[in-house]
């Protein structure tokens, strides 16, 4: 279940942000944003912002659900289990800021959104076991932004594990070097468009 809820939290937030970037550039308000002096990072702590709002609440929800309603063990700290959920959703955030500065329309956003996502949903180690696939696809798997978050959040939901196991340490590392790297490309698509 933990590595679910940081499937949830990525995937729902790529969806969520391509196309609400997408409904706005449509609308016009990049532009009349772009023309009233506004810099591209100013865009994109505006969206950031707003959507951080929607995935707080996502988090929330969902953390209680799993505890409350399917009472999935939790017995590490849950700031800590709230921080991976949080920078796994902001990974999904940029990786939208991304989708939506390189894609048109919504049509084209959601085919690169879903064809993009599937493929790290079945290699992260939450569906498939990364020690039972090939050792070359062990390789792209551990390259991915939900690998070791996933086990992160497994380590420290189920196994009660802090920042001081490398495991849980290193997923929120790696979350955050995918987290820059996308907000780096969003930036620099953004930028094209302008």
């Amino acid at each position: 279940m933990p590595g679910i809820i940081v499937l949830i939290s990525f995937g729902m937030s790529i969806g969520l942000t391509a196309l609400a970037v997408l409904t706005e550039q449509k609308q016009g308000l990049m532009e009349r944003s772009w023309a009233a002096g506004v810099s591209v990072g100013e865009v994109l702590l505006g969206l950031i912002t707003t959507q951080v709002i929607v995935l707080l609440g996502q988090a929330l929800l969902m953390l209680l659900l799993a505890v409350l309603a399917f009472q999935v063990a939790l017995e590490g700290s849950v700031v800590l289990v709230f921080i991976i959920v949080i920078l796994q959703g902001l990974g999904g955030m940029t990786y939208g800021l991304v989708i939506s500065a390189f894609c048109h329309d919504e049509n084209t956003a959601i085919q690169l959104a879903l064809g993009s996502f599937y493929p790290v949903m079945l290699l992260s180690g939450v569906i498939w076991p990364i020690e039972g696939m090939p050792v070359w696809l062990q390789y792209i798997s551990k390259a991915l932004p939900n690998t070791f978050a996933a086990s992160a959040l497994r380590d420290v939901m189920l196994r009660g594990w802090s920042l001081d196991h490398i495991q849980v340490s290193s997923g929120i590392l790696v979350t955050l070097g995918w987290l820059l790297l996308f907000f780096i490309l969003a930036n620099i698509g953004l930028a094209r468009q302008k």
